[in-house]
């Protein structure tokens, strides 16, 4: 009965102060845990404290993110490189390592643990710059070179994380300033360069700024490693040639010139057509003067680094000399067409200056105005060929035909009779346009090496012209002509040889004045043409 009882009633179980009855419930009022309920009340004021706290410290990490960055983040620059040109400036290729080091943060133990934190838990950000500005450093001078904009870049953020950034950035140069420096690497690129940066890179994750740093570089940089200086003895004009055009000549040829990229680059390229004009000074010492009446035009050409040097077809024209060239100079009494002969002919250069440089098929405003404005100096040497002058490639041979000596009554004064014969070897096609209307000069005769008379032809000897296969034949007259003795002893032995002999081999050593017709060009003269040749004289 007791246990049936026991079975009619409901289960009932204690459950922290109430009853709960098995098929339904009913709860008793038992002793409240007044000591747990203050527990847990104080429990979530805490909880509240400690997160105002953390939101008022991270505010205040928040607050001083720039200068946390800038103690816990390093940008090392490594290595700034050109790339190439563009429309609207230059591409330069940078490496710089980003290293990350939260224990660099001073006398923030918080901080500098909620840098870690968060470290570890986003482990990349990205990078954004602000324009960074470019200058260089010549002779204690700072010249800016203009600005450039890094492109957004993703680093590692997690504490001694280091990412290598490798980018290729856009600058935009201020021309100006470029114009000097680029003249003078150009002339000497072993010239170091000190490039300086310095910019505000900004720190963001997705759309939500974090902070800031400054970046701040100087690297050395020199032209000469990636290219080398043009050893301008080395130029050299091949297969010369002129054709004749409406107003003038036509002029081409090849310039064969050192490779300035020879071992410097890894890969060839094609070399655009270049057009440049080259002028030389007038009375006043100002580059203003040009023989030519179009722009020298150099076409397309390859730049391979495995060849020494490289061949360039080139094309231009003259015409009718500019009248300022014949202009007499007062402060040296001479024309600017007489000094610059007179250095081709003593020197065998020609100074010039390199202007008006331009790329026909560069569609960048930046770098034909940037060329435009380069010059350069260039005292241009004519090759030797052979072991050959350039006036004994252009002066053939010179020969005294029919030779003959005549004394007057006392033995004492002596004059020669005879043909001059000079062989001018002309660039091909102006054999036929090209006129000598005028020597004069002194040869000096000599036997077998030894000097011993000068002919006097100080006075203008009208000359004949006539083609003869590719050479120009000048000859001239010798009509009872003064010859000077200079050394009796040695007269008398070819005197001698001639008497016993028949006959005597002379060299012939020519110091000449000449005066030149160009057909549409004009007429010049050049002076103090030296050669060489032999003759025969005989009874």
């Amino acid at each position: 009965m007791s246990d049936q009882s026991d079975r009619l009633l409901p289960e009932v179980e204690e459950h922290y102060g109430a009853v709960v009855v098995d098929g339904g419930s009913a709860q008793w009022p038992r002793k409240a845990s007044h000591p747990r309920r203050l527990i847990s009340y104080i429990a979530g004021c805490v909880m509240a404290l400690v997160l105002v706290m953390l939101g008022y410290a991270t505010f205040l990490s928040y607050e001083r993110a720039d200068e946390l960055i800038q103690q816990s983040v390093e940008m090392d620059v490594q290595s700034v490189r050109f790339a190439k040109l563009t429309t609207s400036g230059v591409q330069v290729q940078i490496q710089a390592l980003s290293v990350v080091d939260y224990d660099r943060i001073q006398n923030d133990d918080y901080s500098r643990a909620l840098f870690k934190l968060g470290g570890s838990v986003l482990r990349t950000v990205t990078l954004q710059s602000e324009p960074v500005h470019i200058a260089t450093v010549f002779d204690d001078m700072e010249l800016n070179l203009g600005t450039m904009r890094i492109p957004p870049v993703t680093v590692d953020i997690h504490n001694h994380g280091e990412t290598l950034v490798d980018v290729v950035i856009d600058v935009k140069p201020d021309t100006k300033s470029l114009f000097s420096i680029l003249k003078r690497l150009l002339q000497d690129p072993d010239e170091v360069m000190k490039l300086r940066g310095s910019g505000i890179i900004s720190v963001t994750l997705g759309l939500i700024p974090l902070g800031s740093f400054p970046l701040s570089f100087e690297h050395l940089v020199s032209t000469s490693e990636y290219i080398d200086a043009i050893d301008f003895d080395r130029l050299s004009i091949q297969n010369l040639s002129c054709s004749e055009a409406e107003a003038g000549y036509g002029i081409s040829g090849q310039l064969m010139l050192p490779n300035p990229t020879f071992e410097k680059t890894i890969v060839g390229f094609q070399a655009p057509s270049l057009q440049f004009d080259i002028f030389n000074e007038d009375c006043n010492g100002d580059s203003v003067l040009t023989i030519f009446s179009d722009l020298i035009t150099c076409d397309s050409f390859h730049l391979s680094p495995s060849d020494e040097n490289i061949t360039v077809n080139f094309s231009t024209s003259v015409g009718q000399l500019d009248g300022r060239w014949n202009e007499i100079c007062i402060n040296d009494g001479i024309s600017p067409l007489d000094r610059v002969l007179k250095q081709l002919v003593t020197n065998e250069t020609v100074p010039v200056s390199l202007k008006n440089i331009n790329i026909p098929s560069m569609s960048s405003e930046f770098v034909n105005k940037l060329l435009k404005f380069v010059e350069l100096d260039v005292d241009y040497k004519f090759p030797s060929s052979d072991g050959e002058s350039l006036m004994d490639s252009v002066i053939h041979n010179v020969s005294l035909e029919n030779l003959a000596l005549q004394m007057d009554s006392d033995g004492e004064t002596t004059f020669v009779d005879g043909d001059v014969e000079v062989f001018v070897a002309p660039p091909k096609g102006l054999v036929d346009g090209i006129r000598i209307i005028g020597l004069r000069g002194g040869p000096i005769l000599s036997y077998q090496g030894s000097p011993f008379g000068v002919i006097d032809l100080t006075e203008w000897h009208t000359c004949g012209n006539h083609v003869a296969d590719e050479f120009l034949v000048v000859t001239m007259t010798l009509n009872h002509s003064l010859l000077t003795i200079t050394d009796k002893s040695v007269f008398q032995a070819l005197v001698k040889e001639v008497f016993l002999k028949g006959s005597a081999e002379l060299g012939v050593d020519v110091s000449l004045d000449a005066k030149l017709q160009v057909r549409t060009v004009g007429t010049f003269q050049i002076d103090g043409i030296k050669t060489k040749g032999k003759t025969t004289i005989s009874r």
